[in-house]
Formats: structure tokens, C-alpha cells, sequence
């Protein structure tokens, strides 16, 4: 059982009966959940703030709540809130068919032949959540399933209601170190299968290689590793390169603009790979493909919003996306957005 996680539920649960600003998170591998609500004093001086960037958002037009709270404090200022439930989804009842998604990886695969490059072509399933869940029961078990990865839950009355499990560190920038790190994380394959194919080896080198472009046309020097495996959950793992270096202090919203969103969740070159999601994704992104962040006086950490949904009423709305190149194959690109959402369809009925 991690900690603070059932003492968390009423939080979660009253925030959503009152229609209530909020959010919950826990850094990876952290079992020390963190309680953010909007207007309530700092708890510390060096008191941190949780942000929000919806896809394709500059770090400059963030949503930020703020600030941290204990538990039992946001406990206290909920519960005497009045019922104004969580407003309905912001989103259709609409889930991506198969053969929509063939087709429009066929032709983007075309588009990214023409061109040598990468689009990262998202679907989405919608569906109610299951019976005897709510979203907080559902965000513990999330939670306990993933503890290696970034796991947030929030609610805006602009954004709605998300939460997710991301593995993927958009930048963590330490402002007294003045260093940075960021990582190339693209390349998915089953745990079971080796080695990695040559569809995945070249599409984390998209990656790889344009962070590592932005960051030496920032002035700045990058030190890349070596490829490494990291496991998302049982069934998939993931290629991954880190990249670090120096930053000056106050310098980190221009490496964040400069890399987000990286070829991991946009493509290359980024306008042709936005062009082609803008012709073929029916859907609106939302925050998925944004960032998530935590902030202090001393450090941002934040985090690509992946492996989410998007919740309200008693719908969600899963979304999941892989990088779609010359090399790839529709048919195993559909069944890799399949592992990617096995945990949330696990709590889904009557897909719509």
C-alpha cells in the first residue's frame, strides 16, 4: 500500500463533488503524494507549484495551481465546500475505429516516406468508467501499478478532469546546480520480444538527435548516454536515451519552449509532423502531449503528459499514440496503442 493514498480519497473525491481546482501527485518513486489547491497559503516559504501545459502550449501560457497544501488542510477547506459536480466532459462520445486508424497510418507513413521524417498519430477510447469505481479508487489503483512513473491527477474548469502515469521527463532543470536533464524516450516494443527492431532504433534517433540540435543551438553543451531499457508496467518497455548539461539559472523556459514537444509526441520536422495531425486526428489533444510540472525556488521537474485520460461525469476518454515513420506497419503500430492502454480498458465499460 503506498502512503498517504487512502487518506487522499475524500480530497479527491470532495474536489470533484465541488467542482473544486485541484490536484494530487507523487514524483517517481515517491510514495509522498502532494496536495495542490488554488488560493490557500503557502505551507513553506520554498513551497511548490503543480503547472499545466495543454498540447502545443509555450511554458509562458501555463495554468498553474498553486500552492502545495498538506492533506489535511485541502481535507478541511473541501469538505465544507457546497455540490457543484466536476463540469460534464469536455470531449465527444467518440472512440477512433480501426479502420479510420489503418488509413490514416497508411497515409501519414506516406507523408513521412516523402519527407524522412516522424508524426506521432494519437487515438482515442471513450467509454464509462466501470461499475464500483470512482475516479479516486480508479487514481489509487493507477497509483499502485506504476510506481516508477510521474502519476497526477487534476481538475480545471478549463482542462477537466485528467490523470495519468507518465514515464517521460520532459526537463528537470536544478536552479542552483544550473544543470539540466531531459531524455529521448521513443521506441516501444513488447518486454518479451529482443532485440529492438530497426523502426525503433531509428525513431528514438529522431529524438535523440533533435534535442540534442535545440540544446547546442541554445549554446548550450549536451552529454548523451548510451540507449537504455525502461519498463512501463509488466507488458511493454520503452528506448531511452538521457540528456544533460549546464543551464544558467533563469535560462530554462527557453530550452522548454525550444524542445517541447519533442518528435516523442509531435514528429520530425515539427511543422510537416503537426501538419499531418492537424489533416488526420478527428480529436482534440486537450493536454495530452502537454506537460505536467512541479516547480519550487530550487528545481522544475516536468513531465509529458502521456499514458493519461481525460475524465468527467462518468465518461473518459483514453488516449494513446505511437511514432509513425517509413518503416512502419499499420497494423502492428494499432497494437501497440493496444498495450498502451491495457490498464485503463481494464476499467472501462460500453465503449462508445
Amino acid at each position: 500500500m503506498l502512503k498517504g493514498i487512502p487518506h487522499l480519497l475524500p480530497v479527491i473525491n470532495n474536489a470533484l463533488r465541488a467542482g473544486a481546482t485541484f490536484a494530487v501527485c507523487a514524483p517517481p518513486g515517491d510514495d509522498r503524494f502532494r496536495v495542490f489547491l488554488p488560493d490557500c497559503p503557502a505551507s513553506a516559504p520554498s513551497s511548490a507549484v503543480f503547472e499545466i501545459g495543454p498540447w502545443l502550449m509555450p511554458y509562458s501560457r501555463r495554468i498553474t495551481i498553486g500552492n502545495e497544501v498538506s492533506s489535511d488542510e485541502a481535507r478541511r477547506r473541501l469538505e465544507t465546500l457546497p455540490d457543484a459536480p466536476a463540469s460534464s466532459p469536455l470531449f465527444s462520445s467518440y472512440s477512433t475505429p480501426q479502420s479510420l486508424y489503418i488509413a490514416n497510418v497508411s497515409s501519414i507513413i506516406a507523408s513521412c516516406r516523402r519527407r524522412k521524417g516522424k508524426s506521432v498519430y494519437s487515438r482515442v477510447i471513450t467509454g464509462k468508467i466501470a461499475d464500483g469505481m470512482t475516479w479516486a479508487t480508479l487514481f489509487e489503483a493507477l497509483c499502485q501499478t506504476f510506481p516508477q512513473t510521474f502519476r497526477f491527477i487534476f481538475y480545471t474548469s478549463g482542462t477537466g478532469g485528467w490523470m495519468g502515469a507518465t514515464p517521460e521527463l520532459l526537463l528537470h532543470a536544478d536552479f542552483t546546480a544550473e544543470t539540466f536533464r531531459t531524455v529521448a524516450l521513443a521506441g516501444t516494443r513488447p518486454r518479451s520480444v529482443r532485440p529492438w527492431d530497426t523502426k525503433n532504433i531509428h525513431e528514438n534517433l529522431f529524438v535523440s538527435r533533435y534535442i540534442t540540435a535545440k540544446v547546442r543551438h541554445a549554446g548550450l553543451r549536451a552529454c548523451v548516454s548510451p540507449p537504455y531499457n525502461v519498463a512501463y508496467g509488466t507488458e511493454i518497455e520503452h528506448l531511452c536515451r538521457e540528456i544533460s548539461g549546464t543551464l544558467p539559472a533563469g535560462e530554462y523556459e527557453q530550452l522548454f519552449d525550444a524542445i517541447n514537444p519533442t518528435p516523442a509526441l509531435c514528429g520530425f520536422p515539427k511543422q510537416r509532423a503537426i501538419a499531418d495531425l492537424r489533416r488526420y486526428e478527428p480529436h482534440s489533444r486537450g493536454c495530452y502531449g502537454g506537460f505536467v510540472a512541479l516547480r519550487d525556488s530550487r528545481e522544475i521537474s516536468a513531465f509529458v503528459t502521456l499514458r493519461c485520460i481525460q475524465f468527467g461525469g462518468p465518461l473518459m476518454r483514453i488516449y494513446a499514440g505511437g511514432g509513425i515513420t517509413a518503416e512502419s506497419v499499420p497494423a502492428k503500430e494499432w497494437t501497440e496503442t493496444e498495450s498502451k492502454c491495457t490498464f485503463f480498458r481494464r476499467y472501462l465499460k460500453n465503449i462508445l
